[in-house]
C-alpha cells in the first residue's frame, strides 16, 4: 500500500498557535495511508521576482521549494487574519508557485482547514 506525503503548511508564526496545535495533533495520529510532515515557512523571506530573475533564489526558496515538489498533497491550517489568510502563508504560496512555468504547487489536491477564537 502506498503511503501519501502529505505536507502541512501553518500559517501562523506565533509559537503558541492554535493551528500550530491542531497540526501537532494530527502527526500524533496513527494513520496508514497518509505520512504527515510540516513544512516551515517561518525562515522564507518575502518573495522577490528578482531573485529568480537573476538565478539566485536564497537557499530557504530552493529548500522550500524541492519539499512542496516531492508532495502528494498539501494541508493549509491557517488562522483568518483581516478577512484573509497570514501574510506568511500567502508569502509561501508566491514562493511556490514562482517562478513562471515552475509552479510546484501543480496537480497537487489541497485541503484548508481554520481555526480562530474570534468571530
Amino acid at each position: 500500500m502506498s503511503i501519501y506525503n502529505v505536507g502541512i503548511l501553518v500559517g501562523s508564526l506565533r509559537k503558541e498557535s492554535y493551528n500550530k496545535k491542531i497540526a501537532q495533533f494530527i502527526l500524533e495520529q496513527e494513520e496508514s495511508k497518509f505520512g504527515y510532515r510540516i513544512i516551515d515557512i517561518s525562515e522564507l523571506p518575502l518573495y522577490n521576482q528578482d531573485f529568480d530573475d537573476l538565478g539566485n533564489p536564497p537557499p530557504s526558496y530552493v529548500r522550500f521549494r524541492k519539499e512542496v515538489a516531492s508532495l502528494d498533497a498539501v494541508l493549509f491550517i491557517t488562522a483568518e487574519y483581516n478577512r484573509s489568510i497570514p501574510a506568511v502563508l500567502k508569502n509561501a504560496i508566491d514562493v511556490g508557485s514562482r517562478p513562471y512555468g515552475k509552479n510546484k504547487w501543480d496537480g497537487k489536491p489541497g485541503a484548508i482547514i481554520s481555526s480562530s477564537t474570534g468571530v
